[in-house]
């Protein structure tokens, strides 16, 4: 994979990816399947689980999140959507993108790296103007200037990681509006 791709995956993550699936089940029916589905147990206690889904749904929101055992990432992406219903089943809309606080904490992070970067540079200016420049100092600058970058790039490597699990998740939530109701009946496939 080219770093175009790896930069375009990492932002669409981050911005987040709208995402709207049609199924042929009623939204009560397919909010059913979906509760059902649901994960509400983590991995400890010897799960045999490879992926789970967790999360909540209730009429007015879905969350949900794909999860790998042992696999701790700030990449991973979680839907945010709704359940919108017509005569021949049900739209879900939303989107998928990382957590608001892994999002804070990196507009935290590259802002305030930022901020040193431009500091330090600031430094070298002035100590050049005014006497009392080292090389030393460029090196601080230069190294300085990698934090955001360095931040950037561990974000590029988590949602890298995490890229499986949300694939996982959007095929699971297309199989939830396919699937039969809870009470057996089959997906409307269309009306006459």
């Amino acid at each position: 994979m080219n770093a175009r791709a790896v930069v375009k995956r990492t932002l669409v993550a981050w911005r987040g990816e709208p995402l709207s699936i049609y199924g042929d089940l009623s939204p009560e029916a397919a909010i059913a399947v979906i509760k059902e589905r649901l994960s509400r147990r983590s991995f400890a206690g010897g799960s045999t689980w490879d992926r789970i889904v967790f999360g909540h749904a209730n009429a007015n929101s879905i969350t949900a999140s794909a999860k790998r055992r042992n696999v701790r990432s700030a990449g991973r992406q979680a839907f945010k959507g709704r359940l919108i219903g017509d005569d021949t089943g049900c739209l879900l809309v939303g989107s998928m993108r990382t957590p608001a606080f892994v999002r804070a904490f990196l507009y935290l992070w590259i802002g305030f790296a930022c901020l040193a970067a431009a500091a330090m540079w600031g430094i070298v200016v002035w100590h050049a103007i005014g006497g009392g420049f080292t090389l030393s100092m460029i090196g601080f600058a230069l190294a300085t200037t990698g934090f955001p970058l360095f931040g950037f790039c561990f974000y590029a490597l988590a949602v890298a990681i995490s890229a499986a699990d949300a694939v996982y998740l959007k095929e699971w939530l297309l199989d939830c509006l396919s699937a039969d109701a809870p009470d057996g009946r089959a997906p409307q496939h269309g009306s006459s």
